[in-house]
């Protein structure tokens, strides 16, 4: 299976790094242009978080993780992810060498687990569809490219706008999606739906997402800081 989806996740990574090429050519400058094509990728996430939801909406009584057969589709999207990760990890390596950028710490760490967690999903075929419905949480950075673009043009009513509802997100989206998922978790496994040859991965996945909790808390403290300082330019 992994070598069915090495050539696709290289294919759908070099995607996303011509994305991110072509926002950079004409933002010209790294970190803004970044930011943007971040959010154009965010908007294809959000959409394979909502799909593998729609998909997999039957599962929620084993809070998503069930196994996957070989033909099942939740797999095609896993690549598409894995290919946005790999894509990502290329493009600051490339701002580090070239630029001499180097990459967001929080970013490393996000990026890190996420390629781990899905290289594990899709190694055992198993936890695919709750790994995909995180991918909703990637709203939230759909705004951040606004924001980017926002700035980049000078639109400045526009930024202040996207600084409020990067907060909402945060507060009213992610936040209560990870206790949702939380829940579910601690549900499946008081109520013994957790497989039991998979047991050992409840304490993986569990700890996960109060690290999501703690790590979207750093965020919000660097957005109220952002609208601070525009606050002061006003």
């Amino acid at each position: 299976m992994a070598i069915v989806a090495l050539p696709l996740v290289c294919l759908f990574g070099l995607v996303f790094l011509t994305v991110h090429i072509l926002v950079y050519r004409s933002v010209k400058v790294y970190p803004r242009a970044f930011q943007i094509s971040r959010g154009v990728a965010a908007v294809v996430l959000t959409g394979v978080g909502v799909i593998a939801l729609l998909y997999a909406k039957g599962e929620w009584k084993t809070a998503f993780l069930y196994a996957h057969s070989i033909e099942d589709p939740l797999l095609f999207l896993m690549t598409i992810v894995m290919g946005h990760f790999l894509s990502d990890f290329l493009w600051m390596a490339w701002g580090k060498q070239a630029l001499a950028i180097s990459p967001r710490p929080d970013l490393l760490i996000h990026h890190g687990i996420g390629m781990i967690s899905y290289g594990i999903a899709f190694y055992l075929l198993f936890g695919g569809a709750l790994a995909l419905i995180v991918m909703m949480s990637e709203l939230m950075p759909v705004v951040s490219g606004l924001t980017g673009w926002a700035k980049f043009k000078g639109n400045r009513s526009l930024e202040i706008l996207c600084a409020k509802w990067r907060i909402r997100l945060l507060v009213w989206w992610r936040g209560p999606l990870w206790l949702v998922l939380i829940a579910l978790l601690i549900r499946t496994r008081m109520m013994d739906g957790f497989p039991e040859p998979y047991s050992i991965l409840f304490w993986l996945i569990l700890p996960l997402f109060f690290f999501l909790l703690g790590l979207d808390e750093f965020w919000i403290r660097r957005c109220l800081e952002a609208e601070r300082r525009q606050a002061e330019k006003s």
